[in-house]
């Protein structure tokens, strides 16, 4: 079994004279249960707290700055809560908790921040575009990687900043 309730804003301002942009904010919680009888648990994918931003500003007809901003909370996960040692396949194994999904990793943020300028002739035009993505003042945490033994565990870190030139032709 598996619900999902929330409520989502939605702000948009389209695009007249040189500025457009739009704002939204999703609450949410996302639970499953395995049986009728059994209690309710978030999920994994569980992210009560979604806001994005966006934004566009044409300096002129051919050159504009854009902005995107992105905040969640971070992902649910189930923490380990004991360790055996497995003689058989002679590794230590975890033994996950009872209360599944009851972790969360850090919340995240991301900012992605670029440029277009349009170079125009008679018959098409070449679009170059700059910036770059995944802006943050700390990596985002996709998760938990441990130790031999499961006695030390650090974040599995996301995707690092990446700096980009694209560059298209429209005829």
């Amino acid at each position: 079994f598996l619900r999902s309730y929330g409520l989502e804003i939605f702000i948009r301002r389209n695009l007249t004279g040189r500025a457009f942009g739009w704002i939204s904010y999703t609450i949410s919680k996302t639970e499953q249960k395995a049986s009728k009888n059994s209690p309710w648990k978030p999920t994994q994918v569980d992210q009560t707290h979604v806001l994005n931003l966006a934004a566009l500003y044409k300096f002129t007809g051919q050159w504009s700055l854009g902005v995107r901003v992105n905040y969640r909370t971070g992902d649910r996960f189930t923490p380990v809560s004991d360790v055996y040692f497995n003689a058989n396949l002679n590794k230590y194994q975890p033994i996950n908790s009872n209360n599944i999904n009851s972790g969360r990793l850090p919340n995240y943020h991301q900012i992605d921040i670029y440029s277009t300028y349009d170079f125009l002739w008679d018959y098409w035009k070449l679009k170059l575009r700059t910036g770059v993505e995944y802006l943050s003042f700390k990596d985002k945490a996709l998760g938990y990687e441990y130790n031999y033994d499961y006695s030390n565990k650090n974040y599995v870190k996301g995707i690092p900043v990446i700096p980009y030139i694209e560059i298209s032709g429209v005829f």
